[in-house]
């Protein structure tokens, strides 16, 4: 028997939840409260995970609602850029080979999600940026 820093069986899940209103006091073109700047009024998280003496696994799902990306586009009051609601689900897995050596593998934004904006109205398409799902795969090592 090999002591690898010995670690009980767990096992979890957490939950998160933000819930975190916003007035400027201003309205956009559509007669709604503009929130503010970079500010989700619903945002969470939540994560599965296990771990024992050699294997970590972990997966999570991150989400938030629109937010307010920019105020007065092109000048014109109460044209409001918003980013549109997103969630998105990353993972990592890490094994343990032997006392000093750990090899892993982390994957982000494996649901390919796109940062959307739009002018005021959902359907007033402005435009999207894309973060692709990546992949990492490495060893750490320790001596």
């Amino acid at each position: 028997h090999r002591d690898l820093h010995s670690f009980p069986t767990r096992r979890s899940s957490d939950l998160n939840f933000t819930y975190a209103p916003s007035n400027t006091g201003q309205r956009d073109l559509a007669g709604r409260a503009i929130p503010f700047q970079d500010n989700s009024t619903e945002s969470g998280n939540f994560i599965l995970w296990y771990q024992d003496d050699r294997l970590q696994v972990r997966a999570a799902y991150n989400f938030r609602s629109k937010r307010a990306a920019e105020n007065d586009v092109g000048s014109i009051q109460g044209l409001e850029e918003y980013e549109a609601p997103q969630g998105y689900l990353d993972a990592s897995i890490q094994y343990k080979i032997a006392k000093y050596l750990t090899v892993y593998v982390n994957g982000s934004n494996l649901t390919n999600e796109y940062n959307r904006y739009y002018l005021v109205w959902p359907s007033q398409e402005a435009h999207a940026n894309f973060s692709e799902r990546s992949y990492t795969v490495g060893a750490r090592g320790q001596w």
